[in-house]
């Protein structure tokens, strides 16, 4: 996946959990059953966004290390194909991390 097309899913994923966030926040709680399922639903929103926020962190540092390597710098010694290929790996463990994490929640 390209950097660009990377940062425009990251995008749409934040979005998704704003208008989630705002839509459950704008229904008042009437009930105790409501308040429960509106705190549960605001807890998985939130590691959501903290699994969002840990990929995206990892993605940038990848991405970092293909500009330096871009900018040929003495201290890095990765190809850009070496580094794209590191970007591909990391992708799929952050996948593989968010659908495991996802599984024991």
């Amino acid at each position: 996946m390209s950097t660009l097309k990377r940062c425009d899913v990251s995008i749409t994923q934040l979005r998704a959990v704003s208008l989630l966030a705002a839509n459950i926040l704008r229904n008042p709680v009437i009930t105790v059953e409501d308040r429960a399922n509106e705190r549960t639903a605001l807890l998985l929103l939130l590691d959501t966004v903290e699994n969002y926020t840990a990929d995206n962190e990892a993605w940038r540092e990848l991405v970092e290390a293909v500009v330096r390597d871009a900018r040929c710098l003495p201290d890095v010694s990765l190809s850009t194909d070496e580094a794209f290929k590191l970007m591909d790996e990391a992708q799929t463990v952050a996948r593989r991390s968010y659908v495991q994490q996802g599984a024991r929640a």
